[in-house]
């Protein structure tokens, strides 16, 4: 009874110091943020936002709802800009619950799995990732991990299982990381001579062909219009090095934590031949992550999520070995010293470089300043914006104007030559080109963020400063065209 106690406190513990930090700043941390909180506030509102009028000018926004609908859901008892606060930070706290119950299952040591939990609520890239960010992702990674302990369960709890897989499927495309994770779990088990349970091949087989078709029922026309470039989300070339990022070893080690990645990977090796099925579907999880990252076949900020809370996890079974061996040296009497020491060596080196990364994002958060000028434009007047990819969110959210681009692109025909177009307006130095460029989508203004270079044509006949102070936003004199004289 006082390990779920402790539990519970530890979940409010998470949970509060994300808080913390998330109110620091009254806005979210990323661009992408602000398009689920028009897509929440929309259902608030009784609306369902299918089509996207300011995206693009215009486009059709394929996903399921349902992370929305939670957000909407308690915007009726919370103030709107708390809620999408609070949904996103509770579910991620709520992670903690299935990392205990999966750790308690491989160790059984209370003390252990607790710190197991909390150790993989403070994995840096998934803390700096999540903590003041609106993004299903904090749903999908406890759905996840939840579905991972009901797997490893014995006997298998199906009807539950059934219900948690229902939700996960329509919530975020990380239920495809879960399926290719149970084949690669059922292959190990092959490998090992180990037999599969009919009834663990039976709901296998069921859970890879629903998720599957799950994924395609919801994304069929992304499918039908870019085939198997809808894994790379029809990113131009130049953008997607950037999501799908190659990193260096050392910064994949500091955004999951130094010591607990060196320990669980360990404790895969010294686990990998006890034929442990429990054990596998971790082993089978983590190279499935491992892989798809090295093949950029994953967004580097999930796959790291995912493999930076399994290794928390492992960690735990590494602790517990150790543990075991300590009891048969000569420095038993100290070996649970020694195993606190080490957990607590362990929070450490994780919680310093998530801080790091916390502070980081509040400190690129964007600011008082740029979502006054983008309100002041939307008062402004109608027009299409011309602003960074990754701040066209931003613009649609705070002055509800429509942009010429911004960072989602399914569906969206010639992504390659619009992204060159609007790079080309920020860095031309041809007042001509720009304005032709402006006409060709039909744009306004131009908005040029903080920390952003300015245009080089600013002080031009056809370009008005409308704003002039950190951030800069340019009207163009609707006069002005480019006429082709034959």
């Amino acid at each position: 009874m006082r390990k779920w106690l402790w539990l519970g406190v530890l979940v409010v513990a998470l949970f509060a110091v994300r808080m913390f930090f998330a109110l620091q700043t009254p806005y979210l941390s990323s661009d992408e943020s602000y398009l689920y909180v028009r897509g929440a506030d929309a259902l608030a509102d009784g609306r369902l936002l299918w089509f996207d009028a300011l995206g693009f000018g215009g486009r059709l926004w394929l996903r399921s709802p349902v992370f929305e609908a939670f957000v909407a859901l308690a915007s009726f008892v919370l103030p709107f800009s708390l809620a999408v606060k609070v949904v996103p930070n509770f579910f991620a706290a709520l992670v903690a619950v299935p990392v205990f119950l999966i750790a308690f299952e491989l160790t059984r040591n209370d003390r252990l799995s607790l710190a197991a939990s909390l150790l993989a609520g403070l994995v840096p890239v998934f803390f700096g990732g999540t903590f003041n960010q609106l993004s299903p992702v904090s749903l999908a990674l406890f759905l996840f991990f939840s579905l991972v302990y009901l797997w490893m369960a014995r006997p298998i709890p199906v009807p539950l299982f059934l219900v948690l897989l229902l939700l996960f499927v329509f919530v975020h495309p990380l239920s495809v990381i879960f399926v290719l994770g149970l084949l690669c779990y059922f292959l190990l088990q092959v490998i090992d001579g180990q037999a599969v349970e009919p009834t663990e091949f039976e709901l296998g087989l069921f859970t890879v062909f629903f998720s599957l078709w799950a994924q395609f029922l919801v994304y069929k026309r992304a499918f039908l219009v870019h085939g198997a470039g809808v894994i790379w989300q029809n990113i131009p070339d130049a953008l997607r090095s950037e999501v799908f990022a190659s990193i260096s070893l050392l910064e994949a080690i500091v955004l999951v934590g130094a010591y607990p990645l060196a320990e669980g990977i360990y404790a895969l090796y010294r686990s990998g031949g006890a034929q442990d099925r429990r054990v596998n579907v971790l082993l089978g999880i983590t190279v499935l992550a491992a892989g798809l990252l090295w093949f950029k076949l994953v967004d580097l900020l999930t796959g790291l999520m995912v493999l930076g809370i399994v290794l928390a996890i492992l960690f735990a079974k590494w602790s517990d070995m150790f543990l075991h061996f300590l009891r048969l040296t000569k420095v038993s009497r100290y070996a649970g010293v020694i195993v606190s020491l080490s957990v607590v060596f362990a929070l450490v080196t994780t919680a310093v470089p998530a801080y790091a990364l916390v502070q980081s994002q509040v400190r690129q958060t964007i600011t008082q300043e740029e979502v006054r000028v983008l309100s002041d434009l939307g008062a402004r007047g109608e027009g299409a914006v011309v602003a960074p990819v990754e701040f066209g969110h931003y613009v649609e959210w705070f002055a509800g104007l429509p942009t010429v681009i911004d960072a989602h692109f399914l569906l969206r025909p010639k992504v390659e030559e619009r992204y060159r177009d609007v790079t080309r307006v920020f860095r031309t130095f041809s007042e001509t080109e720009a304005v032709m460029l402006m006409a060709k989508y039909n744009a306004t203004y131009i908005v040029v963020p903080v920390g952003y270079p300015d245009i080089k044509y600013g002080e031009g006949k056809c370009f008005d400063r409308v704003w002039a102070g950190n951030m800069k936003v340019y009207e163009k004199d609707s006069a002005c065209e480019v006429r082709v004289v034959s």
